[in-house]
């Protein structure tokens, strides 16, 4: 540690890592760079990302000199010796990241999402932390959102009768956006018994099914995304359904837009909630005017 503070080093400086705390319309701190900041035992002591331009931002933000500023991120792990790292970078890179940073000695890891792009590789990761002994944090802030907890408790309590189905629209692809949809579904609606994909492109175009266990959400990687795309890191968009265990039916349209959307529209016997980054909503009956 460095001055009685725990070192902290970012892989992937761009928008989460560190960009968007310069964004007015965010609360802050809102970013990994932005927490560690603003932490008491916290030293940020680094950053890399093959962007030099995003890296001479980050250094320009924190007051960060050259020297610990790298574009390849096993330099930044080597020099910094850092005891906490950020792995902000896509996800095809983030196990091998993640990895390589326990082997450096790190103690803790956050981890953006999706961690990986298969279960398999997710739960290897896993087992590497439990044996070096490091602390994982996955960054699937929604689930302790107090308006999704809200809504989980809506469900559980019944006060809108019983959840009979939800329909989720995102722009962005099934594993670098869809993991929080992906996330969200795991802490409403429990373990899933079958999911249906029809991806827009790529190695598995076209109509499929398959009956699965339910995956460990807290590997970080869930099922859903693995059945669309177990077997190839391209991320793609598609549309999806999920049967629960629960009964509960979940339909997903994800893929590129010329807009921004994120919404969870859920069915109830007796009303009905919209929710997502730009709607709040809780519609129940009332008396028919006529």
């Amino acid at each position: 540690m460095s001055e009685g503070r725990l070192r902290a080093a970012i892989i992937g400086t761009g928008r989460i890592g560190s960009a968007l705390e310069r964004d007015p319309l965010r609360t802050k701190p809102h970013t990994h760079a932005g927490w560690y900041v603003s932490h008491p035992h916290i030293l940020l002591s680094g950053g890399a990302d093959t962007n030099p331009d995003r890296l001479a931002a980050f250094g320009a933000d924190w007051g960060l000199p050259p020297d610990r500023l790298f574009a390849a991120y096993p330099d930044l792990l080597a020099t910094v010796q850092p005891d906490l790292v950020s792995i902000c970078a896509y996800a095809p890179e983030r196990v091998a990241m993640a990895r390589a940073a326990l082997q450096a000695g790190a103690r803790g890891l956050w981890l953006e999402k999706a961690v990986a792009t298969s279960v398999a590789s997710a739960h290897d990761l896993r087992a590497a932390a439990v044996a070096a002994g490091a602390s994982v944090v996955v960054n699937h802030p929604r689930a302790q959102d107090p308006q999704y907890r809200a809504v989980r408790r809506i469900i559980e309590d019944g006060t809108l009768g019983p959840l009979e189905s939800i329909h989720v629209v995102f722009s962005g692809h099934l594993i670098h956006t869809g993991t929080h949809a992906w996330e969200v579904l795991d802490s409403w609606c429990g373990p899933w018994t079958e999911v249906r994909t029809w991806p827009d492109t790529g190695p598995m175009a076209g109509a499929s099914s398959g009956s699965r266990p339910h995956a460990d959400a807290a590997a970080g990687s869930d099922g859903a995304v693995s059945a669309a795309n177990s077997t190839t890191a391209t991320d793609i968009g598609g549309r999806v359904h999920i049967r629960f265990g629960s009964g509960v039916d979940a339909f997903v349209s994800g893929g590129r837009k010329s807009y921004f959307i994120f919404q969870f529209d859920l069915i109830f016997a007796h009303g009905r909630v919209r929710l997502g980054n730009d709607v709040n909503q809780v519609l129940v009956t009332g008396p028919n005017p006529l």
